[in-house]
């Protein structure tokens, strides 16, 4: 990994997210399909939070990882909310927080979904060119 100045993290951050916005535009809508967090403690990641399964069966995923090769260090993580849930978190969040994920860099893109806690849509989700994330399989 490259070591950057805070100077140009702040500019590759700033940059990455007005390209992730711009692509994922193309595959939904913001606060309907998808929402782009905008916290900045993450160093080389942006999360998305979505409980869209038709996002998640586009293409949106390659599209993502393409964008990603002018940006080798970093990664973007779809978190897979759950609003079905009649857990508290839903009750006082309006989503269950996503133990399920898909984490996409520019040379891999990591299932870490866990289907059993899901919307019954996403069930069945086979996420092309994913490999499964190897440290769930303990």
């Amino acid at each position: 990994m490259r070591v950057h100045s805070e100077a140009r993290l702040w500019q590759e951050r700033i940059e990455l997210f007005k390209r992730l916005a711009r692509t994922l535009r193309q595959f939904g809508r913001n606060w309907r399909d998808y929402f782009i967090a905008k916290e900045r403690s993450w160093a080389y990641r942006h999360l998305v939070f979505t409980d869209s399964a038709p996002l998640l069966r586009s293409p949106a995923i390659k599209a993502l990882q393409e964008l990603l090769r002018d940006f080798p260090d970093w990664e973007i993580v779809l978190c897979v909310v759950n609003q079905e849930s009649d857990s508290e978190d839903v009750r006082l969040y309006g989503f269950e927080w996503p133990d399920s994920q898909v984490i996409i860099r520019d040379d891999a893109i990591i299932d870490s979904l866990n289907r059993d806690h899901l919307p019954q849509e996403f069930r069945d989700l086979v996420i092309e060119g994913s490999r499964p994330d190897r440290s769930l399989m303990d």
